[in-house]
């Protein structure tokens, strides 16, 4: 049965310059969603200067996405859809290691099991962000863990707080 990633009830939008992605990670069962007012509280933040309508589909805790033995597999926590371009989007809030390889693995599986349900070929521009509230700049010794994204997904990925559309 097909996977549905673009559910109304995972669904939340803007079209402000800037906005942030949020997930109360303290709270096992709460979806990501986009949050204009609480800066605080923004894991990854969105310039969105052309103020593009910009919605966010929740995916962790929102789509059932389950392995081949019925267990359900960790997923990225939403994705950042807007004219036709989609960004993958896991979010931490930890100081230490391995954060950044635990995110990307996540992205990983989700890009798999979105392939497998969509015609990814048929998006003009797909990205993938781990974006870390507590680790807004990492260092770029990260060189080999990008190029085996790339290699799995044939997405660039980028560990940064900032997301650009």
């Amino acid at each position: 049965m097909p996977i549905d990633f673009f559910k109304d009830k995972c669904k939340s939008s803007s079209n402000s310059e800037e906005f942030g992605i949020c997930d109360d990670i303290d709270n096992n069962t709460a979806i990501a969603y986009i949050d204009e007012e609480n800066p605080d509280n923004w894991i990854g933040i969105v310039s969105n200067p052309n103020q593009f309508e910009a919605s966010f589909y929740a995916v962790d805790h929102c789509v059932t996405i389950n392995r081949e033995d019925g267990s359900q597999e960790k997923s990225c926590d939403g994705i950042l859809s807007y004219n036709n371009n989609l960004v993958f989007i896991e979010l931490k809030k930890r100081k230490r290691s391995p954060w950044a390889r635990e995110g990307k693995n996540q992205i990983i599986k989700s890009v798999m099991f979105f392939n497998d349900n969509y015609d990814i070929n048929s998006f003009d521009k797909i990205e993938a962000y781990v974006c870390n509230q507590i680790r807004p700049l990492v260092n770029q010794g990260r060189a080999s863990m990008l190029e085996e994204f790339k290699n799995n997904t044939g997405i660039n990925l980028k560990i940064q707080q900032r997301i650009q559309i």
